[in-house]
């Protein structure tokens, strides 16, 4: 069994959360939706592509209550939840959320609060975008940041990379493990970005 993963286990910033309540980034509305339900649509256009159907979690706050809708919603796309503290570390929350997946691979990670034109069956890849805002985001040169979707093929490197950074180098960053399994960067196709107030609705400008 393979996983997917949309990591949304912690609630938007301050800012958005004054226009939006206190909710986690999949939850944001984008164009009369749900953000999670277009990212459902961008994971079945790659499940298109693959040779076998990949199993999607999407991991939430352990606090939030899901709404009844979406609760319907979700379980008629066949999305499983992971509820995990919203206290934990990304890196920590997908250590915890790779637990509910047994030994799946390969393992995809999708951010939730990003979207892109579409992704790539390649595996041992990240994907990497451009970026001018002042925003500190994770740069991996001096114009290219992490865009926010990762794919692996041995999960058992990719335990072995998490547990290593986690305990070893006093880091809770997620690019270190990137480093430590040596993946290989390929160009986003239309990344989105909703995860910041300016940034969202650039996105929402964006969106077709």
């Amino acid at each position: 069994c393979s996983m997917i993963l949309i990591t949304s286990a912690s609630y938007v910033n301050y800012g958005l959360a004054s226009e939006f309540g206190n909710i986690p980034p999949c939850m944001l509305p984008v164009q009369n939706r749900r953000l999670y339900e277009h990212q459902y649509n961008l994971i079945e256009c790659l499940q298109d592509k693959l040779d076998r159907r990949e199993k999607v979690y999407l991991s939430l706050p352990a606090d939030y209550e899901i709404p009844y809708f979406d609760e319907l919603n979700l379980d008629r796309l066949g999305i499983n939840i992971i509820k995990i503290s919203n206290k934990l570390s990304l890196l920590s929350s997908i250590m915890e959320a790779l637990e509910y997946a047994n030994d799946a691979e390969p393992v995809r990670i999708l951010f939730g609060d990003t979207l892109f034109a579409e992704l790539p069956t390649d595996l041992d890849v990240y994907l990497y975008d451009d970026s001018n805002d002042d925003y500190k985001w994770d740069y991996l040169d001096s114009h290219n940041v992490y865009s926010g979707y990762f794919a692996f093929s041995n999960v058992k490197e990719l335990r072995s990379s998490l547990n290593y950074i986690h305990y070893n180098s006093n880091s809770d960053n997620f690019t270190d493990v990137i480093s430590k399994y040596k993946l290989s960067g390929l160009k986003a196709l239309g990344w989105l970005d909703f995860g910041l107030q300016n940034t969202y609705y650039r996105s929402i400008s964006k969106f077709t």
